[in-house]
């Protein structure tokens, strides 16, 4: 049994990961406030008793909590500071709980910023995919004060399976969440690089799927397996590419000031660089592993 949620929350952003996010709090009990640029995505939840703001400042003025679950560092910041966005109206020991992949250092501005008006800010970043999000089963990795982390705790645990708590560092969380990201793209690479090759030698793509299975235990590289074998890049869309390429520009970024490890990126980018090229931003982020290495054509 997972928590009753007693605060106020509000979720700003209700794509595909938002909105699985906002069904669970909504189901645990919570008084929900909604806000999304495109209002039909806020329907359903106002059917079911939330009551939908019309901006972001009206959304984070009757709430102790505001979860934002938005595309990129832009959206983010602009939600927080513009003049009609959270910071206007957010109550002095509000809590701003933030699920999208953003830099370390935004995490580390936005601290900043909160703490100068009164009000917290907490990473709360999150592994898993939209279906993953609307059945409750996400991780979500939190950084933050101590205090704020806890509030914010049974909320994350309506939509989660499990929720780690890093530390108060600022940003520590979207460390870990581009780490973990970089992780899977880095399979996702290597496995496309193993079927170019069978494809090469004449190897059927049978014999490597029953290898990934074997010897990937989590769902989630199981499925991207499955994708990159079948080349399903179309169908069954979680994570678009388009994001997938702002990830990756982030992991790499924050490895460039960090360890310089992460040797994987640059040639990732290219691909998925390539792949836009070709007209695939909105296929699922694996569809850059059928892309060459090379600038030329593609064969899918």
């Amino acid at each position: 049994m997972k928590p009753a949620i007693t605060e106020t929350i509000a979720v700003i952003g209700l794509g595909k990961m938002g909105a699985g996010m906002a069904q669970n709090i909504q189901a645990a009990g919570a008084e929900l406030v909604v806000f999304n640029r495109t209002t039909a995505k806020a329907q359903p939840f106002v059917q079911h008793g939330a009551r939908l703001a019309e901006t972001p400042r009206d959304a984070a003025a009757s709430a102790s909590i505001v979860l934002t679950s938005l595309m990129d560092d832009v959206s983010v910041r602009e939600i927080v500071t513009a003049s009609d966005g959270i910071l206007a109206s957010l109550k002095r020991g509000g809590i701003h709980l933030c699920a999208t992949t953003v830099s370390p250092e935004l995490a580390a501005e936005l601290t900043e910023l909160h703490r100068q008006h009164g009000s917290h800010f907490v990473s709360g970043t999150v592994v898993g995919r939209p279906d993953v999000a609307a059945a409750g089963e996400l991780i979500t990795l939190l950084s933050g004060d101590d205090a704020a982390m806890a509030r914010c705790k049974p909320v994350c645990e309506s939509y989660s399976a499990k929720v780690v708590a890093l530390g108060s560092r600022p940003g520590l969380a979207n460390y870990a969440k581009l780490s973990i990201n970089y992780f899977a793209v880095s399979s996702m690479e290597l496995m496309g690089q193993i079927y170019a090759y069978g494809d090469a030698v004449g190897i059927d793509r049978a014999f490597y799927g029953r290898l990934f299975d074997s010897s990937f235990s989590n769902p989630i590289l199981k499925l991207y397996a499955v994708k990159i074998r079948d080349r399903a890049f179309e169908t069954g869309v979680g994570f678009e590419l388009s994001g997938g390429l702002k990830d990756v520009k982030l992991m790499a970024a924050a490895s460039e000031r960090t360890s310089k490890s992460f040797e994987y990126a640059p040639i990732i980018i290219r691909k998925m660089e390539q792949a836009i090229e070709h007209g695939r931003a909105n296929n699922d982020w694996s569809v850059f592993t059928a892309f060459p290495g090379s600038e030329a054509d593609s064969t899918v």
